[in-house]
């Protein structure tokens, strides 16, 4: 899933659960170990920036990732593209070969 030059919250072909967010200047985030997902089993996954310097993942609600740097302001979802789930925005690549049951989205009050 993306948010067009702002975030990203992906799952690699080797298992790998990555999230991140582009600052204006470059894309920051955390990774987990390869391997993590199961395959044919439901899990719940999370990313979590705070805005200021703590980005974390999660499986099941179990800690699989943290950076505890300060990555800066997060940029709004640009135009075209807008928020993309399933597929990278603007090029047939990073297709999401399985099912997504629920995608939930939120801002926090600044």
């Amino acid at each position: 899933m993306e948010g067009y030059g702002a975030f990203s919250f992906l799952i690699e072909p080797d298992g790998i659960l990555e999230g991140t967010i582009y600052n204006g200047s470059r894309w920051e985030g955390v990774r987990s170990r390869p391997d993590l997902l199961p395959f044919r089993k439901w899990v719940e996954v999370t990313y979590v920036y705070d805005g200021v310097d703590t980005s974390a993942l999660g499986v099941d609600r179990e800690q699989v990732g943290l950076n505890l740097r300060p990555y800066g302001r997060i940029e709004p979802v640009g135009w075209p593209f807008g928020l993309s789930v399933g597929a990278w925005p603007n090029q047939d690549k990073r297709v999401f070969h399985g099912r997504i049951e629920e995608v939930k989205l939120w801002r926090l009050p600044t």
